[in-house]
């Protein structure tokens, strides 16, 4: 059973603060290295190393707010997020560890199987993804459940929801499918060649993710007897996907030129094995992230800033963002909205 040591930080402004604080003046945590970080998941997803193109000078941290500025610098490259509520959220940083910020500052957890890509939370637990080891989040430790995908690469799907988690592959040529956990532990799913990221767990014998290889497109499994089945597969490129609470509605965007309904990008809503386009970027930016406080309160950020809201009647408002850059996360915080490109992190004006 692996464990490792974490190294607290209290951050700039939190919520007893009233002014600037000192976070941009903190070291990099635990003395780490600066790293180039993971490459996107996706192949023609928003550049990790782009700079921000925001011309505005650095502002004083938010009252109730950390210094994300200096949260930023110290993760590197964001590659994912499990947001736990308003004042709790995971953040994968690749090569930089694991950051867990809180209203009490920011835990820094370096994972000794590599660089962590994913990070979930379900059902009271939270899980890391540190290229092909499952670490579990227990009491302020992490402790290592085992490796998974021995033939796969490090940027894998990765989810958990009603009961089920699942981890998928992004190998070719034969070496994809996913491992599912039960009673036991980590076990093998499906070998399949197709590869599955970008899961979402809907029970422990059913999930929906986007697959990559031989056939690509989003797929919908499910186990019946000791079989896997694709209950329905639809042929586009997902790009990010969000599930709405516990119902069976499932958001996702596609790539422009890749999607369903005369090739647009865009939004689209899944329900019974079904999907509806909802809306479309006017620029044909890129949506890559959706993310929601409930099923009435959802949003979407892409490419250039790009930020919209819907209420979940399929109409989306834009809104400003704040923000040029290629956004690719969203939660909340303290009652904002927060949103992060690999490289930055903004609060919404």
């Amino acid at each position: 059973m692996a464990r490792s040591l974490t190294l607290t930080i209290t951050l700039g402004c939190l919520a007893a603060c009233t002014g600037p604080g000192p976070g941009a003046d903190l070291p990099d945590a635990a003395g780490l290295p600066d790293a180039p970080g993971l490459p996107d998941a996706r192949p023609d997803g928003p550049a990790s190393d782009a700079p921000d193109s925001d011309p505005a000078p650095d502002a004083p941290p938010l009252v109730g707010h950390p210094d994300w500025t200096a949260v930023a610098a110290m993760c590197g490259t964001l590659s994912d997020v499990a947001w736990i509520s308003d004042g709790d959220v995971f953040l994968a940083c690749g090569s930089h560890g694991l950051l867990h910020v809180t209203t009490a500052g920011v835990d820094v957890w370096q994972a000794p199987g590599g660089a962590v890509s994913r990070v979930a939370a379900a059902g009271g637990e939270v899980r890391a993804l540190a290229c092909k080891t499952v670490y579990r989040y227990a009491a302020g430790t992490w402790i290592s459940e085992g490796t998974v995908g021995t033939l796969s690469l490090c940027g894998m799907g990765f989810a958990g929801g009603d009961g089920g988690w699942f981890v998928g592959t992004r190998s070719f040529g034969g070496n994809g499918g996913f491992w599912r956990r039960d009673a036991t532990g980590w076990v093998v799913g499906a070998d399949t060649v197709r590869g599955f990221e970008d899961i979402i767990a809907l029970g422990e014998t059913e999930f929906v993710a986007n697959t990559i290889g031989v056939s690509t497109g989003l797929n919908h499994m499910r186990r019946v007897g000791t079989s896997w089945t694709s209950v329905s597969d639809h042929a586009f490129g997902v790009r990010a996907m969000w599930r709405a609470g516990t119902t069976s509605t499932i958001y996702f965007a596609n790539t422009p030129g890749n999607g369903p309904g005369g090739g647009e990008g865009g939004i689209y809503r899944w329900s019974a094995d079904a999907y509806t386009f909802e809306w479309d970027p006017p620029g044909l930016e890129r949506v890559n992230a959706i993310w929601g406080r409930s099923a009435s309160e959802i949003y979407a950020a892409g490419d250039s800033g790009t930020l919209v809201r819907s209420t979940g009647t399929g109409t989306w408002t834009p809104m400003p963002s704040g923000t040029t850059a290629n956004l690719a996360q969203i939660w909340s915080w303290n009652g904002s909205l927060v949103v992060a490109s690999p490289t930055t992190i903004h609060v919404v004006p």
